[in-house]
């Protein structure tokens, strides 16, 4: 009687072990961010974010077609009138650095930006 009983518990003790040795890492939470354009502007112009986990843009334009740029990072996307646009990029390495509109979009495009802060 008493064989069955330790038989048991060895076996529930290898398969909790099996069970909490295969767990896979929790996957890095996607820092998401809300980016309307506008002319001449970006709302909002400042975005705050960690380095080293995934962050999507959500890019929408409530007027005419823009594109957000990100300098130093080399990426960009489109931001067309009536489209929600999404970018997604896994920042590396802090700093600040400077998004602006690409299309001209007007006379006030050259004051269309804001900054990317990377903590």
């Amino acid at each position: 009687m008493r064989m069955p009983l330790v038989m048991a518990t060895v076996f529930v003790a290898l398969l909790v072990a099996a069970c909490v040795g295969t767990r896979e890492p929790l996957p890095k939470l996607v820092q998401e961010v809300r980016i309307t354009a506008r002319q001449f502007e970006f709302t909002p112009d400042r975005v705050a974010v960690k380095a080293g986990q995934p962050v999507r843009l959500i890019i929408t334009s409530a007027d005419v077609d823009h594109q957000l740029a990100i300098t130093g990072m080399e990426i960009g996307k489109y931001a067309i009138q009536g489209r929600v646009h999404i970018l997604e990029f896994i920042p590396t390495r802090t700093g600040s650095y400077e998004f602006r509109c690409a299309i001209m979009c007007g006379a006030g495009h050259d004051y269309m930006k804001g900054v990317l802060v990377v903590e």
